[in-house]
Protein backbone atom coordinates (compact mmCIF):
# COMPACT_ATOMS: atom_id res chain seq x y z
CA UNK A 1 0.00 0.00 0.00
CA UNK A 2 3.04 2.11 -0.16
CA UNK A 3 1.42 3.72 -3.29
CA UNK A 4 -1.68 4.56 -1.77
CA UNK A 5 0.23 6.51 1.10
CA UNK A 6 2.82 7.82 -1.89
CA UNK A 7 -0.60 9.66 -3.28
CA UNK A 8 -2.48 11.04 -0.73
CA UNK A 9 1.09 12.78 0.07
CA UNK A 10 1.90 14.29 -3.44
CA UNK A 11 -1.85 14.61 -4.89
CA UNK A 12 -4.19 15.62 -1.59
CA UNK A 13 -1.99 18.27 -0.99
CA UNK A 14 -1.62 20.46 -4.29
CA UNK A 15 -4.31 22.17 -6.03
CA UNK A 16 -4.63 19.28 -9.00
CA UNK A 17 -6.07 22.46 -11.31
CA UNK A 18 -2.77 24.36 -11.07
CA UNK A 19 0.00 22.11 -10.45
CA UNK A 20 2.58 21.70 -13.23
CA UNK A 21 3.16 18.79 -15.71
CA UNK A 22 7.09 18.21 -15.78
CA UNK A 23 8.33 18.50 -19.48
CA UNK A 24 8.42 14.84 -20.80
CA UNK A 25 6.99 13.22 -18.01
CA UNK A 26 3.84 13.39 -16.07
CA UNK A 27 3.16 14.81 -12.53
CA UNK A 28 4.37 13.20 -9.91
CA UNK A 29 0.89 12.00 -8.37
CA UNK A 30 -0.28 11.05 -11.41
CA UNK A 31 1.03 7.37 -10.98
CA UNK A 32 -0.11 6.75 -7.41
CA UNK A 33 -3.59 7.94 -8.59
CA UNK A 34 -3.71 5.85 -11.56
CA UNK A 35 -2.71 2.59 -9.89
CA UNK A 36 -5.53 3.33 -7.32
CA UNK A 37 -8.08 3.85 -9.62
CA UNK A 38 -7.00 0.50 -10.95
CA UNK A 39 -7.45 -1.21 -7.61
CA UNK A 40 -11.07 -0.43 -7.88
CA UNK A 41 -13.38 -1.90 -5.71
CA UNK A 42 -10.30 -2.53 -3.20
CA UNK A 43 -9.86 0.95 -2.63
CA UNK A 44 -12.87 2.01 -1.77
CA UNK A 45 -12.85 1.92 1.96
CA UNK A 46 -9.39 3.63 2.14
CA UNK A 47 -11.08 6.64 -0.35
CA UNK A 48 -13.67 6.43 1.82
CA UNK A 49 -12.39 5.81 5.89
CA UNK A 50 -9.17 8.19 4.68
CA UNK A 51 -10.19 10.84 2.13
CA UNK A 52 -14.34 11.51 2.22
CA UNK A 53 -13.93 11.17 5.90
CA UNK A 54 -10.90 13.76 5.98
CA UNK A 55 -11.71 17.85 7.14
CA UNK A 56 -9.83 19.34 4.72
CA UNK A 57 -11.74 19.97 1.48
CA UNK A 58 -8.94 19.10 -1.26
CA UNK A 59 -8.66 15.77 0.30
CA UNK A 60 -12.51 15.52 0.15
CA UNK A 61 -12.76 16.15 -3.49
CA UNK A 62 -10.03 13.84 -4.62
CA UNK A 63 -11.71 11.05 -2.71
CA UNK A 64 -14.98 11.65 -5.23
CA UNK A 65 -12.62 12.46 -8.04
CA UNK A 66 -11.59 8.93 -7.13
CA UNK A 67 -14.71 7.55 -6.80
CA UNK A 68 -16.02 8.62 -9.96
CA UNK A 69 -13.41 7.14 -11.74
CA UNK A 70 -13.61 3.70 -10.47
CA UNK A 71 -17.34 3.96 -11.32
CA UNK A 72 -20.61 1.94 -10.73
CA UNK A 73 -18.97 -1.30 -11.24
CA UNK A 74 -17.18 -1.18 -7.29
CA UNK A 75 -20.48 -0.28 -6.00
CA UNK A 76 -20.66 -3.81 -4.16
CA UNK A 77 -18.27 -2.40 -1.94
CA UNK A 78 -20.21 0.50 -0.83
CA UNK A 79 -22.83 -0.72 0.88
CA UNK A 80 -20.61 -0.80 3.36
CA UNK A 81 -20.29 2.84 3.54
CA UNK A 82 -23.30 3.84 4.58
CA UNK A 83 -23.82 1.52 7.12
CA UNK A 84 -20.71 3.49 9.19
CA UNK A 85 -21.71 6.47 11.75
CA UNK A 86 -20.13 9.57 9.80
CA UNK A 87 -23.01 11.22 8.47
CA UNK A 88 -20.38 13.58 6.23
CA UNK A 89 -19.06 10.91 4.44
CA UNK A 90 -22.09 8.97 3.84
CA UNK A 91 -23.65 12.48 2.88
CA UNK A 92 -20.43 12.02 0.49
CA UNK A 93 -20.73 9.37 -0.87
CA UNK A 94 -24.57 9.75 -1.88
CA UNK A 95 -23.21 12.65 -3.64
CA UNK A 96 -21.22 10.92 -5.72
CA UNK A 97 -23.87 8.90 -6.46
CA UNK A 98 -26.48 11.06 -7.85
CA UNK A 99 -23.81 12.51 -10.25
CA UNK A 100 -23.85 8.76 -11.62
CA UNK A 101 -27.86 9.19 -12.20
CA UNK A 102 -29.68 5.95 -13.03
CA UNK A 103 -28.38 4.44 -16.45
CA UNK A 104 -26.71 1.85 -14.27
CA UNK A 105 -29.17 -0.33 -12.32
CA UNK A 106 -27.02 -1.12 -9.06
CA UNK A 107 -26.68 2.74 -9.00
CA UNK A 108 -30.38 3.09 -9.09
CA UNK A 109 -31.39 0.70 -6.47
CA UNK A 110 -28.97 2.18 -3.62
CA UNK A 111 -30.40 5.57 -4.36
CA UNK A 112 -33.94 4.02 -3.46
CA UNK A 113 -32.57 2.84 -0.30
CA UNK A 114 -31.63 5.82 0.36
CA UNK A 115 -34.36 7.65 0.43
CA UNK A 116 -34.78 6.04 3.87
CA UNK A 117 -31.74 7.18 5.12
CA UNK A 118 -31.59 8.59 8.70
CA UNK A 119 -29.50 11.12 7.89
CA UNK A 120 -31.34 14.29 5.59
CA UNK A 121 -28.39 15.04 3.33
CA UNK A 122 -27.77 11.10 2.01
CA UNK A 123 -31.77 11.68 1.54
CA UNK A 124 -31.56 14.94 -0.43
CA UNK A 125 -28.55 13.33 -2.67
CA UNK A 126 -30.67 10.59 -3.17
CA UNK A 127 -33.58 12.26 -4.64
CA UNK A 128 -31.32 14.59 -6.75
CA UNK A 129 -29.74 11.25 -8.71
CA UNK A 130 -33.18 9.94 -8.74
CA UNK A 131 -34.68 13.33 -10.22
CA UNK A 132 -32.69 12.40 -13.63
CA UNK A 133 -34.62 10.59 -14.65
CA UNK A 134 -38.84 10.88 -15.91
CA UNK A 135 -39.31 7.45 -14.48
CA UNK A 136 -39.18 9.03 -10.59
CA UNK A 137 -41.29 11.97 -11.48
CA UNK A 138 -44.10 10.64 -9.83
CA UNK A 139 -42.18 9.48 -6.27
CA UNK A 140 -40.45 13.43 -6.62
CA UNK A 141 -44.25 14.63 -6.57
CA UNK A 142 -45.25 12.97 -3.49
CA UNK A 143 -41.95 12.91 -1.81
CA UNK A 144 -42.48 16.72 -1.98
CA UNK A 145 -45.43 16.17 -0.21
CA UNK A 146 -44.22 13.65 2.81
CA UNK A 147 -40.57 14.44 3.58
CA UNK A 148 -40.21 17.02 6.55
CA UNK A 149 -36.80 18.18 6.44
CA UNK A 150 -36.56 21.89 4.55
CA UNK A 151 -33.63 21.20 2.70
CA UNK A 152 -34.40 17.79 1.33
CA UNK A 153 -37.93 19.34 0.33
CA UNK A 154 -35.59 22.31 -1.46
CA UNK A 155 -33.48 19.37 -3.47
CA UNK A 156 -36.82 17.79 -4.43
CA UNK A 157 -37.98 21.02 -5.67
CA UNK A 158 -34.56 21.65 -7.63
CA UNK A 159 -35.05 18.01 -8.84
CA UNK A 160 -38.45 18.48 -10.60
CA UNK A 161 -37.42 21.83 -12.20
CA UNK A 162 -35.84 19.61 -14.76
CA UNK A 163 -38.81 18.09 -15.22
CA UNK A 164 -41.38 20.19 -17.79
CA UNK A 165 -44.67 18.19 -16.96
CA UNK A 166 -48.37 19.22 -15.93
CA UNK A 167 -47.86 16.90 -12.93
CA UNK A 168 -44.22 18.09 -11.97
CA UNK A 169 -45.01 21.69 -12.19
CA UNK A 170 -48.06 21.61 -9.81
CA UNK A 171 -45.94 19.72 -7.21
CA UNK A 172 -44.03 22.82 -7.24
CA UNK A 173 -46.12 25.72 -7.50
CA UNK A 174 -48.41 24.11 -4.84
CA UNK A 175 -45.00 23.80 -3.05
CA UNK A 176 -44.11 27.27 -3.62
CA UNK A 177 -47.50 28.28 -2.16
CA UNK A 178 -46.49 26.36 1.16
CA UNK A 179 -43.94 28.08 1.59
CA UNK A 180 -44.96 31.39 0.84
CA UNK A 181 -47.78 30.30 3.78
CA UNK A 182 -44.74 29.50 6.25
CA UNK A 183 -42.72 32.57 5.65
CA UNK A 184 -40.32 30.22 4.45
CA UNK A 185 -37.57 31.96 1.89
CA UNK A 186 -35.37 29.73 0.94
CA UNK A 187 -38.08 27.18 -0.20
CA UNK A 188 -39.77 30.17 -1.92
CA UNK A 189 -36.71 30.46 -3.77
CA UNK A 190 -36.27 26.95 -4.65
CA UNK A 191 -39.72 26.86 -6.06
CA UNK A 192 -38.96 30.02 -7.90
CA UNK A 193 -35.46 28.30 -9.34
CA UNK A 194 -37.16 25.09 -10.23
CA UNK A 195 -40.15 26.64 -12.23
CA UNK A 196 -38.15 29.07 -13.98
CA UNK A 197 -36.36 26.30 -15.39
CA UNK A 198 -39.10 24.33 -16.39
CA UNK A 199 -40.52 27.44 -18.00
CA UNK A 200 -37.51 28.91 -19.69
CA UNK A 201 -38.76 32.41 -17.65
CA UNK A 202 -35.27 34.39 -16.55
CA UNK A 203 -36.99 36.59 -14.01
CA UNK A 204 -38.27 35.49 -10.84
CA UNK A 205 -42.30 35.27 -10.14
CA UNK A 206 -45.27 35.73 -8.24
CA UNK A 207 -47.18 32.85 -6.97
CA UNK A 208 -50.13 34.10 -8.86
CA UNK A 209 -48.00 34.37 -12.15
CA UNK A 210 -46.78 30.75 -11.63
CA UNK A 211 -50.08 30.06 -11.07
CA UNK A 212 -51.60 31.43 -14.47
CA UNK A 213 -48.85 29.97 -15.93
CA UNK A 214 -49.23 26.71 -14.52
CA UNK A 215 -52.79 26.53 -16.34
CA UNK A 216 -51.12 26.61 -19.93
CA UNK A 217 -48.59 23.46 -19.09
CA UNK A 218 -49.26 21.13 -21.48
CA UNK A 219 -47.04 17.11 -20.94
CA UNK A 220 -44.49 17.00 -23.57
Amino acid sequence: MLFVEEARSHAANVDLSKAKVPVGGEPVWARPIRQIKAMGSAAVPMIVLDLLRNRRSDRVELGRELLREIGPDALPAWRGVFDIDDSRARRRCAGVLADWGVEHAAVRQLLLELRADSDFGVRAAAYRGLGTSDEYVDMLVQALTTETDPFVQREIALALGGHRSRKAAGAVVDYLARSIEASDRRGMLAADEALRKMSGRAERADLRTWRSWLSTVRDE
